[in-house]
């Protein structure tokens, strides 16, 4: 693992910047003051990271001073914000959806699997009838 992560430049801390470059998006950062959509060359990196990907419409009777074809961007997509937060508070323990018995009395399972070995209470014999006794 140590030398794949070496090779590759895929370190833990690496994947956890990811994860926060998508979870902290600060979408604003995507627009001109004026409220057109920045081209791609323009966003930062965290923002440009954080797209997933964007409908264009090229005008081609638009040139641009060297020849290419002029667009606009009419939509963006960007990654999923919901997904990397889970991500990043599972990794620093503020989020646990795992079920825990070792070690917990209180927790009903542990109480019954307790009881099924016979760990949890003292077998209480019945008293006798006193039909008998009539």
């Amino acid at each position: 693992m140590a030398e794949r992560s070496a090779r590759t430049r895929v370190t833990q801390d690496r994947v956890v910047q990811e994860a926060a470059r998508l979870a902290f998006l600060d979408i604003r950062k995507a627009f001109n003051t004026n409220g057109t959509i920045k081209l791609l060359h323009e966003m930062d990196d965290d923002t440009a990271a954080a797209l997933a990907g964007l409908d264009a419409i090229l005008d081609a009777v638009e040139l641009s001073e060297d020849g290419s074809s002029v667009g606009s961007i009419k939509k963006l997509k960007l990654a999923d914000k919901k997904g990397a937060l889970e991500l990043l508070m599972r990794h620093m323990g503020m989020f646990n959806d795992k079920l825990k018995i070792a070690g917990e009395a209180e927790n009903p399972l542990t109480l019954l699997i307790k009881q099924i070995q016979g760990n949890a209470l003292p077998v209480v014999a019945n008293p006798p009838d006193d039909e008998d006794d009539d």
